[in-house]
């Protein structure tokens, strides 16, 4: 392995100095005038997207943990309880790079951690984050590879590692595009753990060191739900008014899914009165967008906003305009179509769900989560269709099954149950560093 970064880091670098008026812009615009970045503190921080903090809390080094975003953070969530209930004298860091995902972190975990944004990928913001933090060392959620932030780490002698690492097809083929930057890169880290022999060897095929490697499975199936916590949220189908209805829930969709999912609902109402549907938008900026377009296919009928006032007659459709409430979403339904998985988006976590043993169909594209996907379907604890045509027939075989709807759910929870145990397996690997000793 080389000893200096290849000549394309500086390429890199020089493009990322020119983006960096644009992104200073972009994010002071949004805190300044974004009702939800001025609501919250840290988020929309344009000083830390810099590099420049607030002196930390904590004296001593803490244990730095990165999730880009809300997915990544609900995966980690588990590992960095554990590490609490274990370690909790340990001062623990977190980042992320979106404005969900810090409050998400600030509404789990609270004071309990210290909690920033952390810099973009300048060589300057990264060092001064690292100066200010001084972190023992450094755990990054799935596949956030970072050049100069990771080169920096390597500078300044903070041990970094890969957690739940995960690389697709699609992302592989781009890293691939710059192997020698990704290669020299990739073996910056001490340690790298797999969630599928996939993931490794397509991190071997881009340079990355077969001794560094460690297959632990996915923390994502080590998911801890408070059942009662559910049980008592105002999203009850007891305070919906829908507790003899089905309930289909289309979670996280993208556009061009919601008319597919609106049409499909209209059709199947006609024959099953008693089918109720919750759609929850992926992005809130399309919330206003998809409510105009319930309205239109549904004119005459009730419907309610999660963040209106609960009608007096049960909805017909409710549209899941929150943020953070996602798992109750699943709590509510008997039935998840799975968003972003019936336009070339990639799909998104279908564990959660799973460990509701709820009944899942996804779409045929499921690519960022492929390895899981196809356990699944192996297994026939989801229905993955080949498009949104075939949607209407098989919730309606579901409809008409409900022995069949029943077996998919507990199938789900069957797999998630013989594939737990990821976390303790990656906490031990870090436990023999002695990364949480005071």
């Amino acid at each position: 392995m080389q000893h200096k970064p290849p000549f394309i880091r500086h390429i890199y670098t020089a493009l990322i100095r020119l983006l960096l008026p644009l992104l200073v812009i972009r994010t002071g615009w949004k805190q300044f005038y974004s009702r939800r970045y001025l609501q919250h503190v840290p988020q929309g921080r344009l000083t830390e997207r810099l590099g420049l903090y607030k002196s930390p809390p904590v004296n001593d080094r803490p244990l730095w943990i990165h999730s880009v975003s809300v997915g990544e953070f609900l995966a980690v969530l588990p590992f960095i309880r554990h590490i609490q209930k274990l370690h909790p004298e340990l001062p623990l860091l977190l980042t992320c790079m979106t404005l969900t995902g810090s409050e998400r972190i600030q509404n789990a975990l609270g004071s309990s951690v210290y909690h920033v944004y952390l810099p973009w990928d300048e060589p300057f913001c990264v060092r001064r984050f690292f100066k200010q933090f001084n972190p023992r060392a450094g755990l990054i959620m799935e596949t956030e590879i970072w050049p100069n932030l990771i080169i920096a780490a390597r500078q300044a002698g903070i041990p970094l590692s890969l957690i739940n690492a995960r690389l697709s097809a699609k992302s592989a083929a781009g890293y691939a595009r710059v192997k020698k930057l990704s290669q020299y890169v990739l073996n910056q880290f001490d340690t790298v753990c797999v969630q599928y022999p996939d993931d490794a060897r397509r991190l071997e095929n881009l340079g990355l060191s077969t001794a560094k490697i460690q297959m632990t499975g996915s923390i994502k199936f080590d998911l801890h739900l408070d059942h009662e916590a559910l049980k008592s949220h105002v999203l009850q189908k007891k305070s919906l008014g829908w507790r003899q209805h089905t309930v289909l829930l289309a979670a996280s969709t993208h556009e061009g899914e919601d008319e597919v999912i609106l049409n499909v609902f209209k059709d199947l109402n006609k024959h099953y009165p008693g089918l109720r549907l919750v759609l929850v938008p992926r992005h809130p900026e399309r919330f206003d967008k998809v409510w105009r377009l319930i309205k239109r296919e549904f004119p005459e009928q009730p419907l309610q906003r999660r963040s209106g006032q609960m009608p007096e007659q049960s909805p017909l459709v409710l549209l899941g305009d929150s943020m953070g409430e996602m798992m109750h979403y699943f709590y509510l339904s008997d039935i998840v179509l799975m968003g972003g998985s019936f336009v070339p988006r990639g799909g998104h976590n279908l564990l959660e769900p799973a460990a509701l043993g709820k009944a899942i169909l996804v779409g045929p594209y499921m690519f960022n989560f492929s390895a899981i996907t196809r356990s699944f379907v192996q297994k026939h604890a989801i229905i993955q269709l080949e498009d949104g045509a075939t949607m209407s027939s098989r919730i309606q075989h579901l409809l008409e099954h409900p022995k069949n709807l029943q077996e998919l759910g507990h199938n789900a929870l069957q797999l998630m149950d013989e594939h737990s145990g990821a976390l303790q397996k990656t906490y031990q690997v870090f436990a023999d560093k002695l990364y949480f000793s005071a």
